[in-house]
């Protein structure tokens, strides 16, 4: 037989067995031909393929987590002194304002707005970043 009388019984032949498989099935095969071809270029089985993705997967959520990990030790930090220096600054607010020294006079009603308004600002911005690095899991 010639290349040319092949092709035609081959592609006849194809189609016979397409037809008796359905499209569906016809499309699983083909796939899993495709996959298994790929990883045999390379010399790995499906499972070994799979095994390799999963490795580099869970590394990659490793590095992720340590990333964020040293994210929040650096946030929670500069939260933590911006919020002392803020009350600190307060404190010497009131000590001053009370201190007939320095002459600073400080309506009663101006610190107790003052202290009331820092206490919420800084209560609340500890607790928004605090619950935003330590996310419930």
């Amino acid at each position: 037989m010639s290349d040319g009388q092949q092709q035609p019984d081959l592609l006849e032949n194809l189609k016979h067995l397409l037809d008796e498989i359905g499209p569906e099935e016809a499309v699983t095969v083909k796939e899993e031909s495709l996959a298994v071809q790929e990883s045999n270029r390379f010399g790995l089985s499906a499972d070994e393929e799979n095994a390799k993705i999963e490795i580099q997967r869970k590394s990659l959520e490793v590095k992720s987590m340590s990333q964020d990990i040293d994210e929040r030790k650096k946030y929670a930090t500069m939260i933590f002194y911006l919020v002392c220096f803020w009350l600190l600054l307060v404190l010497l607010i009131v000590v001053y304002s009370g201190w007939d020294a320095y002459r600073v006079h400080v309506a009663d009603s101006v610190l107790i707005a003052l202290i009331t308004g820092v206490s919420v600002n800084v209560i609340a911005l500890f607790a928004i970043v605090a619950k935003y690095l330590f996310p419930k899991r």
